[in-house]
């Protein structure tokens, strides 16, 4: 594939989350698993990102993050972010009484590759990913490049992701609030807002 045609594939994954997010409709949040994982898993914003700005080498994206966590803390915190219907979609800490309170920095900006690797999820002192999050979402809940097998050393953390498909957060259901989290603050990202416009001038 040529550097335009993937520029354009690009684009119109940007474009979708784009629109899917100002839409906000919660049946329609799984469809942008795969704009997600080529976005986000397969580096194709970065590979953009490298090819069309030159001052920077990665976008940043302002999100909540977690400093620490120890293992014997036994609190549940989702990560997110972002305007749900006129309404915020919030960072939770369900605080269950042991360890050190974990503490949660508002509104942090970070390179793109530190907000993938960041925790989306910390539960009984475990951290998920928010890339975790993607590649779990797209591989199970989306249809996309789907293994059934499953690494028995990472088992407590698909627990934890196969109950987001049943939980609800923040009124929808907690996958769903992790996807338009994600989603949201990648393309609210004035960095990424400054590639789109770049890209489009690309036709």
């Amino acid at each position: 594939m040529d550097d335009l045609n993937k520029a354009r594939i690009v684009l119109d994954s940007l474009k979708q989350l784009r629109e899917e997010v100002g839409l906000a409709e919660e049946d329609r949040m799984l469809r942008l698993t795969p704009a997600l994982r080529r976005l986000l898993v397969e580096d194709d914003l970065i590979w953009a990102w490298k090819r069309l700005v030159f001052d920077r080498k990665q976008p940043e994206i302002v999100a909540d993050k977690i400093a620490a966590v120890t293992p014997s803390n036994d609190d549940i915190v989702h990560l997110g972010g972002g305007i749900w219907n006129g309404g915020a979609v919030q960072s939770l800490v369900m605080r269950r009484g042991r360890g050190p309170l974990i503490n949660v920095q508002l509104a942090q900006p970070q390179k793109l590759n530190e907000f993938l690797d960041s925790a989306a999820i910390v539960a009984d002192g475990m951290r998920i990913k928010r890339v975790d999050v993607v590649k779990y979402a797209a591989n199970k809940l989306g249809g996309v490049h789907f293994d059934p097998k499953r690494d028995p050393k990472k088992e407590r953390a698909y627990m934890v992701l196969d109950a987001l498909a049943v939980t609800t957060l923040a009124g929808m259901k907690a996958i769903n609030y992790h996807l338009f989290s994600i989603s949201q603050q990648v393309v609210s990202s004035p960095d990424i807002q400054e590639l789109f416009g770049r890209l489009q001038k690309m036709g």
